[in-house]
């Protein structure tokens, strides 16, 4: 149910370093099973998702729903 409701892509662009950014590395999956991330390498930008993620509504439950995996 809650994995219907979740959007395929999340872009986040922050502040003039990131947008200069000629590529992207470290892809990986390891907020969500099945889903990838890339990040572009800004350490604020990777601080922003944490908070994100670890405030978002679902974040208890996919967080145990991962731990059981």
């Amino acid at each position: 149910l809650l994995m219907k409701t979740l959007e395929p892509r999340l872009v986040l662009l922050t502040g003039v370093q990131q947008l200069l950014v000629t590529g992207f590395h470290f892809l990986f999956s390891a907020m969500i099973p099945h889903y990838w991330l890339t990040e572009g390498g800004q350490s604020a930008t990777g601080a922003l998702l944490d908070h994100v993620v670890e405030n978002h509504v679902a974040a208890t439950h996919l967080s145990n729903r991962a731990a059981s995996q």
